[in-house]
């Protein structure tokens, strides 16, 4: 923790600016704009590629690079007071992640791992999102 104000503004900078990360924010939209408290936020990417092991043409087996279907969900995060109000739950159907569905993520937190039940087919792959997303 000693470290996080130093490093995660920037990681979290990078997974942002990646060219299919969308955002999407839930706030309560009868508070006014000068005070507009945020419920939380989720930061999923679409069309990216993950390392699969595939035989080449001699039969030998190398990783490559293939695309998938499946939504990469980066981040999730609902602020304590509005946890276990349905927040996340309607985070995911923004952003159009089915939970019952396979889907990536790439930070593991404790609340995740709680979690971890509720949504048997995630894989967690930090990987991904360590190395540059290509368009």
């Amino acid at each position: 923790m000693s470290d996080w104000r130093e490093i995660m503004p920037r990681q979290l900078e990078r997974i942002l600016a990646r060219p299919c990360c969308t955002v999407t924010v839930a706030c309560n939209p009868e508070e006014s704009d000068t005070r507009l408290d945020l419920m939380g936020w989720i930061a999923v990417e679409r069309g990216y590629s993950v390392p699969t092991r595939v035989r080449d043409a001699r039969g030998r087996w190398a990783d490559e690079l293939l695309p998938t279907d499946a939504p990469l969900v980066h981040y999730v995060f609902v602020k304590q007071p509005y946890r276990r109000l349905g927040v996340a739950r309607g985070l995911f159907a923004a952003a159009r992640v089915d939970p019952a569905a396979e889907f990536a993520y790439t930070t593991k937190t404790a609340a995740a791992q709680k979690l971890a039940a509720k949504v048997p087919r995630a894989r967690w792959n930090p990987l991904i999102a360590r190395f540059d997303a290509k368009p």
